[in-house]
């Protein structure tokens, strides 16, 4: 069989395996790659194992009134946001009326 095969050319689907295991010969011989997702794998076990320890989060006053404040922060600038997208929809709408009018 294998002298057989070694006249005839490659069948499509044959070139297209050989692609693949070439792809994937590339990417295995590219450890950075591979080394950044494991590292990535080890630090989320490291901080699931980590919460699921008997350690219980305590927060004192004062940490409790950074959180406080920065969330109030993100409230308003939310609300900021929120109103920039209300203008918006308002200018579009006068927009597309304008135009129905032309037409």
């Amino acid at each position: 069989e294998i002298r057989r095969a070694g006249r005839t050319p490659l069948t499509s689907a044959e070139i297209d395996f050989r692609k693949n295991l070439e792809r994937l010969r590339r990417e295995l011989n590219r450890p950075t790659h591979y080394s950044s997702k494991l590292e990535e794998l080890d630090s989320i076990v490291r901080v699931k194992e980590d919460l699921s320890g008997d350690a219980s989060l305590v927060l004192d006053d004062e940490n409790l009134a950074a959180i406080s404040e920065f969330l109030k922060s993100q409230t308003k600038g939310l609300k900021y946001l929120t109103d920039v997208l209300r203008k918006n929809l308002r200018d579009i709408s006068i927009i597309e009326k304008g135009l129905v009018e032309r037409m």
